[in-house]
């Protein structure tokens, strides 16, 4: 069973992806920023795309 996440970003000028939906397939960590990136599968389209691990909310 893989869980679901929703897009929502604390930033309201973060427009990429808002409010889509997906299922988590890997992560990177980038040293340099240190932040983390999520791979994620969208719901809608079976597309793939990268996001800020701290835009994702459990549904």
């Amino acid at each position: 069973m893989s869980i679901k996440y929703k897009i929502s970003p604390y930033k309201e000028i973060k427009e990429k992806h808002r409010d889509r939906s997906g299922v988590v397939k890997s992560f990177i960590k980038i040293e340099d920023k240190s932040e983390l990136k999520v791979h994620l599968q969208f719901s809608n389209n079976n597309n793939f795309g990268w996001v800020d691990a701290q835009d994702l909310v459990s549904l």
